[in-house]
């Protein structure tokens, strides 16, 4: 894993960024999510913003109060204690109160810092306002009762700020200093942190942790990124919350391995979470079933690595986390005394079997625990691989894991993983898949599980997520392995193609990497056989092109070796077009002109049509409006009308039958042309012109007429 870009550690500041979050509104008894916004509600009398701790409530109140010239904010703490008649510019506002939950801790009737709100409200003759609170402070429906005494009748909408997408973290680590945003998310993913990324105060987190840490780099694995980023969860604390905490104060490492007792008992009996004044109820029994001491117990469980209310419960921030801390108190556990069969036991179903819920459980405490290791390996094998950080494995217990891999691969089973396919991939697993690329069993099993490692290097992977980035090897150690697959057609096509894709991503960087693949797409169709749907050539044909490969040549590849059909035509319908820079756009189009005869009717046999009316549809786009008639005219000599298809279709192929009319890239054609009436008449005037000698045959001057009036004739 790469390290993170260091951040500056004098100064630090929170951002101060402003990034537009959605909301989620409590309607029927549930949380519903249609992608409002806090501007949706700015014609609402009243609304309550809830969010966790760090949520960016305050910055989303911030900047929605900045919209209006009747706004006006103010903390909740102010409101309190301010005499509203020595305020006059709260007249007549609407009114953001923000942080009522601050005014809720440190012990005392939860009920009163409210009471208090609700008679400023009424001095103030009950004005428009909005509210913010913790989720975990907000006492649901004994609130909004009261709330709604206030609001002159209107509704009191209950909103609740959505997690962070991946686009506003990327703002904030912008705002924070970080030099390389997307390199800093990529590294969270890899460590199998992105339950951390959709929280801002989660992400400033990540990042002071970089920032502070110039002696401790980043960690490496994934279990050294949450032991960090868990240490980093309890010791970061609001002042204010921290001030008024109940109970003895307790070390870092206190808190966490009491926040893994509390998680290890919600996730052994199938519980929600922890109730911690309330009586609770099934889903959050009370925190005394945990055990003593309660007030070590009481401030692990007031961490962030919890969330929910007091009315609802306090519950794990993430599922992962909870199994990680989980993970780790069994494994003290274990260390202990207690033998590992013992733990596993309690983790097994009837058939003595790890049970679904808790294979994230066992999955870490494999990572963790030597003793519990061989046992899941061989029990949970998918588990063991991909739940937890198998990069820590021993060169022989992964040859064991890889075995047990191939006997009962699967796919069903690993999807839920895959984020976490790049821990194995950082360890001895790449050693053994290269010994595994130069044996001859070519089995079910061995093809699935090459498959699955190859796909797990493939730069391609995870891509429509836009999350998941492939570890890397050195080229030293996998090309000759990944051309050999590449070039052997016993080997599946998709294992060849993720093959192929493994070496593209490790040989970019190589300073012979673009011979190689030159070299090896030279082979193709001709001594490479079994590429029969071309998608081997287009892999290379779209990394090659524009960097390596440019406009004046690609067309050559497809006059070489037209495949009907191909699933390789993904690199000519969309990634030539795609890629074109303007000047290459513009290449690409001369050379179609120049060869079209040829080139159409190869198109055409290939079902490729489409290339051709979306080079000619962005080139009018681009240049149109700056290109000489007669030159777009000779840009409209590569299609013709069809009176019976009503539309477009390509020159030159007349006993080739179009697969499709392109309405889209019709579309777009027709409206260049009704946007450019003037210009149209006069490529009008040059078909006909061009066809003087023709001029008294009404079909022609039809056919002319038609092809640049379309619809419009």
């Amino acid at each position: 894993m790469s390290s993170f870009p260091n951040l500056p550690t004098i100064g630090w500041r929170r951002p101060t960024v402003a990034v537009e979050r959605t909301v989620s509104r409590w309607q029927d008894g549930g949380w519903q999510s249609l992608g409002e916004k806090l501007a949706d509600f700015r014609s609402a009398h009243a609304y309550v913003l809830l969010g966790e701790g760090g949520a960016g409530k305050t910055t989303a109140f911030r900047s929605e109060c900045g919209r209006g010239s009747d706004d006006f904010a103010v903390t909740a703490r102010h409101f309190i204690q301010r005499d509203p008649g020595s305020h006059p510019e709260w007249t007549g506002k609407t009114l953001f109160i923000d942080g009522l939950d601050e005014q809720r801790v440190g012990g005392g009737d939860p009920r009163e810092p409210l009471d208090k709100i609700l008679c400023q409200l009424e001095r103030l003759r009950k004005p428009h306002f909005r509210l913010s609170c913790r989720e975990e402070a907000w006492l649901g429906k004994s609130d909004l009762r009261e709330l709604s005494s206030v609001a002159n009748g209107g509704e009191v909408h209950l909103l609740r700020l959505d997690p962070l997408s991946r686009d506003g973290a990327r703002e904030i680590l912008v705002a924070l200093g970080i030099q390389e945003p997307d390199d800093f998310l990529w590294n969270v993913i890899e460590s199998g942190l992105d339950a951390f990324l959709q929280n801002p105060l989660l992400v400033e987190i990540l990042a002071k942790a970089v920032a502070y840490a110039s002696a401790e780099p980043w960690p490496d694995t994934q279990l050294a990124a949450f032991d960090r980023a868990c240490r980093e969860l309890v010791e970061e604390r609001n002042k204010e919350h921290l001030d008024a905490q109940d109970g003895l104060p307790f070390s870092g490492q206190e808190q966490v391995v009491a926040a893994g007792r509390l998680c290890a008992i919600v996730l052994l009996s199938d519980r929600l979470g922890w109730s911690r004044r309330a009586p609770g109820d099934d889903d959050y029994p009370p925190l005394s079933n945990a055990g003593a001491p309660q007030d070590l117990l009481k401030s692990a469980l007031d961490t962030k690595l919890f969330e929910g209310s007091e009315e609802t419960g306090r519950r794990p921030r993430h599922r992962r986390i909870a199994e990680f801390l989980a993970a780790r108190y069994l494994d003290k556990v274990i260390r202990g005394g207690l033998p590992a069969t013992r733990v596993l036991a309690l983790m097994a179903g009837g058939d003595g079997m790890v049970v679904p819920d808790l294979q994230g459980v066992s999955a870490w405490l494999a990572t963790m625990n030597r003793e519990a290791r061989g046992p899941l390996i061989d029990t949970d094998p998918i588990g063991v691989a991909f739940g937890g950080d198998a990069g820590i494995l021993d060169c022989q217990e992964v040859e064991r894991l890889l075995a047990r891999l191939e006997r009962e691969l699967d796919y069903r089973r690993i999807m839920p993983y895959w984020a976490s396919i790049d821990s194995l991939l950082a360890g001895h697993a790449r050693t053994v898949l290269w010994r595994r690329l130069r044996e001859p069993d070519r089995s079910e099993g061995r093809q699935a599980l090459v498959g699955l490692l190859l796909r797990g290097l493939s730069p391609l992977f995870g891509s429509k997520a836009g999350w998941v980035r492939p570890p890397r090897a050195s080229s030293a150690e996998a090309r000759d392995p990944l051309l050999a697959v590449v070039r052997d057609a016993t080997w599946q096509h998709i294992v060849r193609q993720h093959a192929l894709r493994a070496l593209i991503h490790v040989l970019r960087d190589d300073a012979d990497g673009p011979r190689e693949l030159f070299r090896l797409l030279r082979e193709l169709p001709g001594q490479i056989s079994g590429d029969v749907r071309d998608e081997l050539r287009s892999e290379l044909l779209a990394f090659l092109y524009p960097g390596y490969l440019g406009p004046a040549e690609i067309w050559n590849y497809m006059l070489s070796s037209p495949v009907p059909y191909g699933m390789g035509a993904a690199f000519w319908t969309g990634d030539l077009v795609e890629k074109s820079s303007p000047e290459q756009l513009k290449a690409l189009l001369k050379g179609l002109v120049a060869s079209q005869e040829e080139l159409l009717l190869a198109l055409a046999q290939c079902g490729l049509e489409v290339v051709v009316f979306r080079v000619l549809a962005r080139a009018l786009d681009l240049f149109g409006e700056e290109t000489e008639v007669p030159e777009l005219f000779a840009w409209f000599e590569l299609v013709e009308y069809d009176p019976g298809r009503a539309g477009l279709v390509l020159a030159h192929c007349e006993h080739v039958v179009p697969r499709s009319r392109h309405f889209r890239e019709q579309k777009r054609i027709y409206d260049w042309l009704r946007d450019h009436h003037d210009t149209r008449l006069a490529l009008i005037l040059e078909g006909l012109c061009r066809n003087e000698s023709l001029l008294h045959n009404r079909f022609l001057d039809r056919v002319v007429g038609d092809k640049f009036l379309g619809e419009d004739v």
